[in-house]
């Protein structure tokens, strides 16, 4: 995938994903085009996450993020542009968009990693903690315009337990 040149550019449901270490992005169109999953993978969702209304949950190899309920979000100006379904596809990183009732796979091998400085309102969100955030459109041509989700603020394995 080319570099873009303004990260605007990739859309106001483009991903912007940190992993502790750096930052990395795939456009809207680009995880468009890869269609929604024909069959999610078996538990990839736990029992009750759509009851509960989550706007994010951990996943055993990364992270869901409900779309429909993330606050500031602008609405899909092109829907048809999305590609047809796909199968469920093995990776060790995945970020899963719920969208309308359709789950997108985003893969880590689907992103491209920023030039170092290009992360412009996302770094400043993950400094803060952010787990998951809609950075609006911003009047200064290089800010940011994505979905960021920072993979470093979730951590591995659940901390202390109410049972000891």
């Amino acid at each position: 995938m080319a570099s873009v040149q303004n990260l605007s550019d990739i859309g106001p449901r483009g991903l912007v994903m940190f992993d502790g270490q750096d930052y990395y992005y795939v456009s809207e169109d680009a995880w468009r085009k890869k269609g929604p999953l024909k069959d999610p993978a078996p538990g990839l969702l736990a029992p009750g996450l759509k009851e509960v209304k989550a706007v994010v949950a951990q996943l055993k190899a990364g992270v869901y993020v409900n779309l429909d309920r993330l606050a500031g979000l602008e609405e899909d100006p092109n829907p048809a542009h999305t590609g047809a379904p796909g199968p469920w596809r093995t990776s060790a990183t995945n970020i899963v968009f719920e969208e309308k009732q359709r789950l997108f796979q985003i893969t880590r091998e689907d992103m491209t990693k920023l030039s170092a400085g290009s992360e412009g309102d996302a770094r400043v969100l993950v400094k803060r903690g952010a787990v998951v955030a809609s950075i609006p459109a911003n009047s200064i041509p290089s800010g940011t315009y994505c979905v960021l989700v920072n993979l470093a603020s979730l951590s591995k394995e659940p901390t202390g337990s109410s049972n000891e």
